[in-house]
């Protein structure tokens, strides 16, 4: 998935309450992508970044221990649950395109993306293809084979954008917000 449905979906998990400071929003917002910043070592190590400790639930873990550690005096305890929500989201969210791949509905992705029982069992080990370099011609690949990825990420997009609209725009009918 890309960064913009993560961060849409991780804007979702923030309306499950209206009880969150703004710095809550943003850390669960935070949550939503910065498991992809990994990105950049996977390339480096001429790997998929799904194959890194950081695309696990053990990673996700230690990810979340370090922004508790961090950001604790700004979180309550429902923003400490929704930030590992949030973590795990984008886990669930990265594995779905082999669910749909496996469904018929695309045409790559077509082995599990996340290592869920590390460390029990071993990070997967998989060499990424030369085209991943070029960031166009892999959003050119992904948007073109990925297709049921990508319509759930214009659904996330499009409802979280709903909502925040919704949100932003009083119910009264002479509003200058809107």
């Amino acid at each position: 998935m890309l960064p913009l449905g993560h961060l849409s979906a991780a804007y979702l998990l923030t309306q499950t309450s209206k009880k969150l400071s703004l710095k809550e929003v943003l850390l669960i917002l935070l949550a939503g992508i910065v498991l992809d910043f990994d990105i950049f070592l996977g390339i480096a190590l001429n790997k998929s970044h799904h194959d890194l400790i950081t695309h696990t639930p053990f990673g996700a873990i230690i990810v979340w221990l370090i922004l508790i550690f961090i950001f604790s005096k700004s979180l309550s305890g429902l923003g400490k649950v929704l930030v590992l929500a949030s973590l795990f989201l984008h886990l669930i969210l990265d594995e779905a395109g082999y669910w749909l791949y496996s469904l018929g509905l695309q045409s790559i992705i077509n082995q599990p993306q996340i290592s869920w029982f590390y460390p029990l069992k071993p990070l997967f080990d998989r060499l990424i293809s030369s085209s991943f370099y070029s960031i166009g011609l892999f959003v050119w690949i992904y948007l073109n084979n990925a297709r049921a990825n990508v319509l759930l990420e214009i659904i996330l997009f499009l409802t979280a954008l709903i909502i925040f609209i919704l949100n932003r725009c009083p119910k009264r009918k002479n509003s200058k917000n809107c």
